[in-house]
């Protein structure tokens, strides 16, 4: 059976929206609804739904109560202002079920408004993922066996929305996989759709929330460096900052300052988180030597 962790906090017509479209469908499945929101949120009036609540915020520790309190031998992970497509439920556990030896895997995300793909990455062909394919594996769309789950161990509630470093737990998480020799794929048939925020977002909304998952991207990135003895995180770190100040020339270039000014936020963030990570480990460390 397949288990749904999607966790939420104070966006109850986004959930709904979410819910309605996964319980159209009479598939044998379970929703585990992870409620960190200051109001209950309701939910359809269908057995496969179920409310986890938590005064605990944070998206990693949500998604780490999802799995505990999962059924099913696949946990899935939407956001919960996604729109899963009509055949997501079974698309899943074909592939899941075509392939024993495949450990997770990263479903396509498109945008809401146009079903463009959310990112360039998010195209039409299947792949394995090898540890330059992060990117791919997004928080918003992924599945992953429970007994794989149980091996790799927890989501780092270091990171996630909710936390210091706001983004980053689900690329993490992709690399604990990897170290560990499983097998991930990249499922294009696998679809959610996702409002692209940037349409609408206010430009100081937009930098802030960018700036975030600048920093969470920058402080993972330290993590594994300094956590995992992987060295070639560093020239994974020159590599994102550098692309990022590219984009950022690109669009100054073409006079889209707006653009540039994001892209730069981004690349800002990667660097503080990067360089936060590292003076909290360090000051750690001397607390835990006094």
């Amino acid at each position: 059976m397949l288990s749904i962790v999607i966790c939420t906090r104070n966006r109850p017509a986004f959930l709904m929206r979410c819910l309605e479209t996964l319980t159209e469908k009479k598939d044998s499945f379970e929703v585990l609804v992870v409620d960190q929101s200051d109001v209950p949120v309701a939910l359809p009036e269908d057995p496969r739904c179920r409310r986890i609540a938590t005064r605990e915020l944070g998206l990693a520790a949500g998604r780490n109560k999802g799995i505990c309190a999962a059924a099913g031998n696949v946990v899935a992970f939407v956001d919960d202002d996604t729109v899963p497509d009509s055949d997501y439920v079974r698309t899943l556990e074909e592939i899941f079920n075509r392939d024993v030896n495949l450990a997770a895997v990263a479903g396509r995300i498109l945008t809401l408004e146009d079903g463009h793909p959310y990112t360039r990455l998010h195209d039409s062909t299947a792949r394995e993922l090898c540890r330059n394919d992060w990117p791919r594996f997004m928080g918003g769309n992924f599945a992953i066996r429970r007994e794989v789950a149980e091996k790799v161990g927890p989501f780092d509630e270091r990171f996630g929305a909710g936390r210091r470093w706001a983004s980053g737990e689900e690329t993490d998480y992709f690399f604990r996989l990897l170290y560990q020799n499983y097998r991930v794929v990249y499922g294009p048939s696998i679809i959610v759709r996702h409002p692209r925020e940037a349409v609408d977002a206010a430009p100081r909304e937009l930098r802030t929330k960018l700036l975030a998952y600048g920093r969470g991207q920058g402080a993972v990135i330290a993590h594994h460096l300094i956590d995992f003895d992987n060295y070639r995180m560093f020239i994974l770190l020159i590599w994102v900052v550098a692309k990022s100040c590219l984009r950022v020339v690109q669009n100054a270039f073409i006079l889209r300052p707006r653009s540039a000014l994001l892209h730069a936020t981004v690349a800002l963030g990667k660097c503080i988180g990067f360089f936060e990570f590292i003076q909290s480990v360090g000051r750690g460390r001397r607390v835990h030597s006094e």
